[in-house]
């Protein structure tokens, strides 16, 4: 049995599937960081407040940077006359959660 597969034509479409994967991985990379980050430094004077920063940036960083690069990559689409299947949608959304670690991670080591 072959299941349908859900193409994204429109902008609208692909934006919105787009930021809701950047939004759903970033809240669950950064969920897991600040649980990490509570247990471990909760006994810290100073550092057992850290964990409030990171949950405030999972939060800022899809509401501000995702929205802005989902609705790139669904312009790119849309002007190219591309249809999107939402497995692409969601790889586009993670990929930017990706990213984010990835460069904090890098700015991390330097302070070290």
């Amino acid at each position: 049995m072959d299941l349908p597969k859900l193409q994204l034509k429109y902008f609208q479409e692909m934006w919105w599937w787009i930021f809701l994967s950047v939004l759903i991985s970033s809240v669950i990379v950064h969920g897991i960081v600040v649980l990490a980050s509570f247990f471990s430094l909760r006994k810290h004077k100073q550092g057992r407040w850290y964990f409030v920063s990171v949950a405030i940036m999972g939060i800022i960083m899809p509401l501000t940077g995702g929205i802005i690069t989902s609705a790139v990559i669904a312009g790119i689409y849309q002007a190219l006359s591309w249809v999107m299947p939402v497995e692409t949608a969601l790889v586009w959304g993670a990929g930017q959660t990706v990213a984010v670690t990835f460069l904090s991670f890098s700015r991390l080591l330097q302070t070290l």
